[in-house]
């Protein structure tokens, strides 16, 4: 069995779960008419499959290794800083200081960090999200700390 594979597999599963039990009490609605409940039980269903399909695919294919290894720290805490950061700064500085902040933060995870490719990044970021949620789905927030 693939340890890392099974042990992922149950982290995405239980994050589906989660997703399902927190929306439990939200509306569900049709495809043609969701409520708010529809989106996130959906999606908390399809990451709990998927996360269902990678466990039973550690289980069936067989593999040299048996333990889970060490963790790499550095990925791990700049990704969980990175998600907290934005958490923290998108109301007070607006959607393109929040997404810099996650990218310059997440970049921290690779050890060849890169000005440019972080700034390139960013751009695509900014520039993709602002025409998603600030002007495709019209969700009213900052976009810059001066708005």
């Amino acid at each position: 069995m693939k340890h890392k594979d099974a042990v992922a597999g149950l982290f995405f599963v239980l994050v589906g779960l989660g997703a399902i039990i927190i929306a439990w009490d939200y509306r569900f609605g049709t495809a043609r008419s969701m409520g708010p409940g529809y989106f996130p039980t959906v999606l908390g269903g399809m990451i709990a499959g998927l996360g269902l399909i990678q466990v039973a695919t550690a289980i069936v294919k067989p593999s040299s290794s048996s333990n889970l290894g060490a963790w790499a720290l550095r990925p791990l805490v700049a990704v969980l800083a990175a998600i907290l950061a934005f958490a923290f700064l998108i109301r007070p500085v607006g959607l393109v200081l929040a997404v810099v902040a996650v990218v310059g933060i997440a970049r921290l995870a690779e050890p060849k960090f890169r000005v440019g490719d972080t700034v390139v990044i960013s751009g695509v970021l900014i520039a993709i999200s602002t025409a998603v949620f600030f002007y495709g789905l019209g969700i009213p927030m900052r976009l810059l700390p001066w708005q």
